[in-house]
C-alpha cells in the first residue's frame, strides 16, 4: 500500500517513493502506522522536516541514517524504541525532541549529528546505548531512570559543556571510555563546569 508517497505494509513502512517534485521537504507519517522499518528513508536528502503518528510504537535500524537535510524531530511518546542508528549522520539535525513514554534509544541512534547541541532524555528511558549521542552536542541531561551510562557515552563530543546527572544514575568517574576522543582538556572542563558533580 502507498500513502502519502510511503510503502506501507502490515502498519509498517518499508521505504518510500518521496522526491522533492512529490512531497516537498515535509514528510506526514500518517495515523495508523506502528513502525519505521529499517533503512525506510536511510539517505533521501530532501527530507527537512518529518511528522509522526501517535500510533508509532518504534523508529527501526538505519530509518533515517543519512537524511542531512533533517532539521527538525519531534519522537511522540508512543515510541518505546528507537533502534541503533536511527537517525546517525543526520549533518543538519538541529532540533530533537524525545517525549516522555520512549524507553531505549539504541546504539549510535543520534551520533554524528554535528548540528545537535541540546539533548534532554525523558525519565521514561531505561536504557541508552553506546555513543547514543556521540559527537556535537553541547549539553546532554541524563535522568536517573538510567541508572548505568554507557560506555563511550560521551565520545568524540569535543564541544560538551554541560552533562546532568539526575539522582539515580552511577558514573565512575575514572571509567576513560566515557570520554573516547576528549581531550584531558576537554575532561577537565566539563567536570569543573557541570553544574551537579559528578
Amino acid at each position: 500500500m502507498i500513502i502519502n508517497h510511503l510503502v506501507i505494509e502490515n502498519g509498517i513502512v518499508i521505504d518510500h517513493e518521496i522526491s522533492s517534485e512529490t512531497t516537498g521537504n515535509h514528510v506526514i507519517v500518517p495515523e495508523g502506522v506502528i513502525g519505521i522499518g529499517e533503512n525506510a528513508f536511510r539517505g533521501a536528502k530532501q527530507i527537512r522536516y518529518v511528522t509522526f503518528p501517535d500510533s508509532l510504537t518504534y523508529i527501526g535500524e538505519c530509518a533515517f541514517q543519512s537524511c542531512v537535510n533533517l532539521e527538525s524531530v519531534v519522537i511522540p511518546g508512543s515510541v518505546k524504541r528507537i533502534e541503533e542508528l536511527a537517525f546517525e549522520a543526520c549533518d543538519n539535525l538541529q532540533q530533537l525532541e524525545i517525549q516522555y513514554g520512549v524507553q531505549s534509544i539504541g546504539y549510535g541512534a543520534f551520533s554524528c549529528c554535528d548540528k545537535l547541541k541540546n539533548v534532554v532524555i525523558p525519565d521514561s528511558v531505561l536504557f541508552m546505548n553506546t555513543g547514543a549521542f556521540a559527537c556535537g552536542i553541547n549539553y546532554i541531561s541524563i535522568p536517573g531512570s538510567i541508572s548505568i551510562i554507557p560506555e563511550e557515552a560521551f565520545a568524540y563530543t569535543t564541544n560538551l559543556q554541560y552533562v546532568i546527572l539526575e539522582e539515580g544514575v552511577k558514573y565512575e568517574k575514572e571509567n576513560i571510555g566515557y570520554w573516547v576522543s576528549c581531550t584531558d582538556d576537554d575532561v577537565s572542563r566539563i567536570l569543573r563546569e557541570q553544574r551537579r558533580h559528578f
